[in-house]
């Protein structure tokens, strides 16, 4: 056949009826996420233009990471997320959708994790906070310093109907300086190991270590983990 070239067309006169879907499904396909600098064809009002990837990207918001759920189907000592925090992030959100403690009057615990799957464990966690109980409207702190943990959960009951509940917020830096704190609030619930009633709280902690925490853990002060629902998001901000 004939060769085609650009002296025998004419400009602007290849139009839709002359293409054929082989035009795009014969080439190979790229099979990830394309780099920034991938360009698209578009049609800007009528005009064909190429558009780099980075302008047609997700917009800010919630990125799933990791998830956990054991629904009736054992314990286990604790929930870790390692290597959850990368440079990638410096917001992030842990949603607790539920956890219950084996163990009846048992804490909830959240430790931080650095590079080899260890639990920070030294004291440099700071936490304050407040709850109220929707029983008996009595409040109380759940304060420390200098501890190895942050509680989210006090004198929990132990049954799989009254887990516990939060939502927090974690601010972390460290996976490029190590100078920076690492930061956690939010909110939520447990229920009393006693009246079982919900006790809702509000919750603010820091830790500066001196450590890249890569991950977090989520344990009680005794006992086993049961029912649970976890999940950790990277926030993009921009």
């Amino acid at each position: 056949a004939d060769a085609v070239d650009a002296t025998k067309i004419a400009d602007d006169a290849v139009s839709e009826e002359h293409l054929d879907a082989t035009a795009l499904t014969g080439n190979a396909a790229l099979a990830e996420t394309p780099a920034d600098t991938d360009e698209v064809l578009i049609s800007d009002g009528g005009t064909l233009k190429r558009i780099d990837f980075s302008h047609l990207k997700s917009t800010p918001g919630l990125n799933l990471i990791s998830r956990s759920v054991n629904d009736d189907s054992g314990t286990s000592g604790g929930v870790s997320f390692n290597g959850c925090f990368t440079t990638t992030y410096r917001y992030y959100m842990l949603y607790i959708g539920k956890v219950a403690v084996e163990t009846n009057q048992a804490e909830l615990q959240v430790r931080l994790i650095d590079n080899s799957n260890n639990s920070l464990t030294g004291s440099n966690y700071t936490r304050s906070g407040r709850y109220n109980d929707a029983g008996n409207n009595n409040t109380g702190d759940i304060t420390g310093i200098g501890t190895t943990e942050w509680v989210i959960g006090q004198d929990c009951n132990n049954a799989d109907s009254t887990p516990t509940h939060g939502n927090f917020f974690i601010y972390n830096n460290t996976p490029t300086t190590t100078n920076d704190r690492v930061f956690m609030t939010g909110t939520g619930l447990w229920h009393h190991e006693a009246q079982h009633d919900p006790r809702m709280f509000y919750f603010g902690g820091s830790y500066h270590g001196g450590h890249h925490a890569a991950g977090l853990r989520i344990e009680t002060s005794t006992g086993n983990i049961s029912d649970h629902d976890f999940a950790i998001f990277g926030i993009k901000a921009y």
